[in-house]
Parts: C-alpha cells; sequence; structure tokens
C-alpha cells in the first residue's frame, strides 16, 4: 500500500518537476498567451507569469516589480509577449522562464541598480 501511494505521488509530482527543470519554451509561452481569453492554454499563460514575476521580485535584486498595487498581471503579461513577439528568431526557442526574467528585468530594475 506505502508503495502505491509513493508510486501515485511521484507521478503527480513529475509534471511540476518537467516544468522546473525549463521544458516550456518560449515558443510554448507565446502561443499560450496568444490563446483565446478564458481558454485553458491563456489560464496557463497567466499562471506561468504570475509565478516568474513572484518568483524574480522575491528572490532577485535586480528585479523590483512594484506588486500588488503598483502593477498587474495583465501589464506583465503584456511586457512578456512584447518581449516573446520582438524576440521571436533570436531566442524563442530557449527557456520561456529566462526570457520572461529578462524582460522583467528591463522593465523594472531595483533603483538601487539602475544607477
Amino acid at each position: 500500500m506505502r508503495l502505491t501511494a509513493l508510486a501515485v505521488a511521484a507521478g503527480l509530482l513529475w509534471p511540476a518537476c518537467a516544468f522546473s527543470a525549463g521544458f516550456v519554451t518560449s515558443n510554448d509561452l507565446y502561443e499560450r498567451c496568444n490563446a483565446q481569453s478564458g481558454t485553458v492554454e491563456h489560464g496557463f499563460c497567466l499562471g506561468y507569469l504570475a509565478g516568474i514575476a513572484d518568483q524574480v521580485n522575491s528572490n532577485d535584486m535586480t528585479i523590483c516589480i512594484p506588486l500588488p498595487d503598483g502593477v498587474t498581471l495583465g501589464q506583465v503579461t503584456d511586457i512578456v509577449v512584447k518581449a516573446l513577439r520582438e524576440h521571436r528568431s533570436q531566442q524563442r526557442h530557449g527557456s520561456a522562464s529566462a526570457l520572461a526574467e529578462w524582460a522583467l528585468r528591463e522593465a523594472f530594475p531595483c533603483k538601487e541598480q539602475a544607477h
């Protein structure tokens, strides 16, 4: 019984491990962010970018997103989608999280780092 429970738990956690290893490409994210609002694909985009924004805002001292009152998730999405569109041929085959982090660093540098 314990072995079965362990196997089920590992199976449930496997997709999370796959995404954290960088399996979401910038092309994948671009397609999902451009999906019709209200679809699962668009919801994935919003959730993914909310997670990235929260992560970099709390752990990276070079990115200072004025959350939760100063910037909306829609604005974060617009910034990242613009970067995805502009870097179509250069970096869209790479990691979505890396390109999103770069776009947010460009848009929201910390004041101490901007000098």
